[in-house]
């Protein structure tokens, strides 16, 4: 399928924008400079970083524009005057700016998750309240009517006209230590566990006498093993009590994910018809992992393994029009690569049985591939064909962020696709 801008006629191609740091910020000149680049390197939409702060919000409601948003709103016009679009990267995992100290306009996020001390503040959606849910389409929907001129349209294969909303960026569903949090997550295991306490205790290797005993303390891996949280190979290939639990969390994060997903889309859709749905699901990508652990110092990088957040990318297909993911030049082990591929490529939803094509108006042939891998080395230093196990990059291949954009996934496998060649 092709997804065609419909300003340039041309493939979809976008880049993640954020005016965070000088002199983006507030530098007018300086961001029409940015912007004119961009179009020379052929993109043609700039997906905004524009969160549900509360500077943002209030200026959707009418009222005076922060620095920041004064520089998305220079952004705009800078666009506008190029020949190119923007679009909202609208919602970020816990609403906070990746990492907390880049902005300080706070986050509004509904409705939080409780930490495990029972008392502070998570700083995480509550994935499941109607309150977080409410105010996110809220959201999406004050960003679409404040910001309409300029703003990207694309068609798909010829057809309708739709505009793209990056509804969610890097997914993470944390559990909550107050009642109802522990309510939410007891209640699944009783029911996954047929309602026999017995059958969870046989599995865990605990004595609970009974779900209402249970505290989520006690049922959470992180929390429970703060002191060990790490299992053995042994301990994985047994599934023994410790690996149980971890995977139960992990399989409840999916299905709450799937929840959430599922309500937003028709939140969404009942709100901005015409709007098209393009989650990021995950920010340095589901298949070139990064192991948070290699990268000490660096703010939430436990959260880059994507093995950490239960995302099930094929459960979710159902409640998404389309996906991208984004990748870090880093190699897996943490290494600083620039040879190492840096790409958006298409989540195809929901399935088919071959290989990806991908074409358009004004699009270089392009390669696609499957991959049974879930790690990936793409560098400068080998130079190989990987058959049907991969595609190494030739030495010296420049790569251009793109951002296209397919319905289906490719059944039984993983596709990706490697970067146009400049």
């Amino acid at each position: 399928m092709a997804v065609i801008e419909k300003k340039t006629g041309k493939v979809l191609t976008g880049i993640w924008f954020g005016n965070f740091y000088r002199p983006a910020y507030d530098d007018a000149n300086f961001i029409r400079k940015a912007v004119h680049l961009l179009r020379d390197l052929n993109f043609n939409c700039v997906f905004q970083d524009a969160k549900d702060w509360e500077d943002l919000h209030e200026r959707c409601l009418g009222g005076e524009a922060s620095r920041y948003v004064k520089a998305l709103e220079q952004t705009q016009e800078a666009l506008e005057d190029e020949g190119l679009s923007h679009a909202f990267l609208a919602l970020y995992l816990n609403g906070d700016n990746l990492y907390p100290d880049i902005r300080f306009s706070r986050p509004l996020r509904g409705e939080s998750v409780t930490a495990p001390d029972g008392v502070s503040d998570g700083k995480w959606y509550r994935y499941w309240s109607e309150k977080a849910r409410t105010r996110q389409a809220e959201h999406v929907r004050e960003l679409m009517d404040r910001y309409p001129a300029g703003y990207t349209e694309v068609t798909l294969d010829g057809r309708e006209a739709r505009k793209p909303v990056c509804s969610m960026w890097d997914p993470i569903v944390a559990p909550s230590f107050d009642a109802d949090g522990r309510e939410r997550y007891v209640s699944w295991l009783s029911a996954r566990y047929s309602g026999s306490i017995a059958k969870l205790n046989e599995a865990y290797g605990t004595h609970f006498p009974s779900f209402e005993d249970i505290r989520l303390a006690d049922v959470w891996f992180e929390e429970k093993e703060k002191n060990n949280p790490v299992l053995s190979a042994q301990e994985i290939r047994e599934a023994d009590g410790r690996a149980r639990m971890l995977y139960d969390n992990r399989k409840w994060q999916s299905e709450e994910l799937c929840l959430y997903f599922a309500s937003m889309k028709r939140r969404l859709h009942e709100r901005i018809p015409e709007a098209l749905l393009v989650p990021d699901l995950t920010q340095w990508g589901y298949y070139l992992n990064v192991d948070g652990s290699l990268l000490s110092g660096v703010g939430m990088a436990d959260l880059w393994d994507t093995a950490v957040r239960g995302i099930d990318l094929y459960a979710l297909a159902p409640y998404v029009d389309i996906t991208h993911f984004l990748s870090v030049p880093v190699t897996p082990a943490g290494d600083p690569d620039p040879y190492v591929v840096s790409y958006r490529f298409p989540g195809q939803m929901p399935g088919c049985s071959r290989p990806c094509r991908l074409s358009g108006p004004g699009c270089p042939p392009r390669r696609s591939f499957c991959s049974r891998r879930s790690r990936h080395c793409l560098n400068r230093s080998r130079r190989r064909e990987t058959g049907r196990d991969g595609w190494i990059l030739p030495a010296g291949t420049s790569c251009a962020v793109i951002s296209e954009s397919l319905p289906t996934w490719c059944r039984g496998r993983s596709c990706m696709m490697a970067s146009r060649r400049m």
